[in-house]
């Protein structure tokens, strides 16, 4: 009960069925840890998101679904995550393929033995802090092309996309 006036804003906002709300917010709440009660916080922060870049409430739903719990667990949180997926869209990439690649992505920094760990390594990138590292990436200039080009193509060009964004 407590969850409905959430789903109900959410269904409203994205033009979605009420099933296809309620089944977006449990997801979120699930893969973000968000408590039920923060359910009004969901459908703000994507409808948000939704209209404030190139993609839909369904798109950022589709695109946390193969992310959420990976960015809960570097410590990203629902709106850090929406604002990434967000500039994802902003420059082509579509949901499936960036939810999918952010998850390569995030899985990489959380491992210390990864490829894209030592190349951060290799330019002085040693933070834990997964938003601080892209900053300090974004400054990094020609110097972060092999720490981009470590996390795979797909995953590559998502890190890029990220780098050059204001």
């Amino acid at each position: 009960i407590a969850a409905l006036p959430g789903v109900m804003a959410l269904a409203a906002a994205g033009d979605i069925e009420l099933a296809q709300s309620a089944e977006i917010v449990t997801r979120t709440v699930a893969g973000m840890g968000i408590a039920v009660e923060d359910t009004a916080r969901i459908a703000d922060v994507l409808a948000k998101g939704a209209n404030a870049s190139n993609t839909s409430v369904r798109g950022l739903a589709e695109a946390l679904s193969y992310t959420a719990p990976t960015a809960r667990s570097v410590g990203l949180s629902l709106e850090e995550t929406v604002a990434i997926l967000g500039k994802f869209a902003d420059g082509g990439i579509d949901a499936s393929r960036a939810g999918t690649a952010l998850n390569a992505i995030l899985s990489q920094f959380l491992d210390p033995a990864s490829k894209f760990r030592g190349e951060l390594s290799a330019i002085g990138i040693t933070t834990g802090d997964f938003d601080k590292a892209l900053r300090q990436l974004a400054k990094s200039g020609e110097s972060g092309s092999k720490a981009i080009l470590a996390v795979g193509t797909e995953a590559g060009r998502i890190v890029y996309v990220w780098h050059t964004s204001p």
